[in-house]
């Protein structure tokens, strides 16, 4: 039973650890082009879907990466918008999702596009490309 209690307090511990970025996603083109403004960071726009699978994957696995929320955080104001919402920037074309958008606080896009879902790795070396 000792080992046990071990082995739980060693679980809660690891666990409380796991969580240490969070990215400070945007849910509105307006506070992300003031933020945009502000910060002077390009919007990093991650369109998406309730009803897509590779969306769900990409959420729940690429984007809870440490080290691609802090790429994130660091270097761009995250907005998610949903496809065919009012807050996918003007003039952006969305062939499917998941789309990545990179647009100016103007809502003039920076760069290529990265569409469809990405493994960690993948998506940090896109993102490294994006110097603006």
């Amino acid at each position: 039973m000792d080992k046990l209690k071990k082995i739980a307090a060693c679980l809660l511990l690891a666990t409380s650890f796991s969580f240490g970025c969070d990215i400070k996603w945007q849910n509105s083109i307006a506070t992300a082009k003031r933020l945009s403004q502000a910060e002077r960071k390009p919007i990093m726009v991650f369109v998406t879907s309730p009803t897509c699978p590779y969306c769900t994957i990409m959420s729940e696995a690429t984007l809870k990466d440490e080290e691609v929320c802090e790429l994130i955080n660091s270097k761009f104001v995250p907005l998610v918008a949903i496809d065919g919402s009012k807050d996918v920037p003007k003039n952006s074309k969305v062939l499917g999702v998941p789309t990545i958008l990179f647009v100016d606080s103007k809502e003039s896009e920076l760069s290529q596009k990265i569409i469809g879902l990405r493994s960690k790795d993948d998506f940090i070396k896109e993102l490294k490309l994006r110097n603006f």
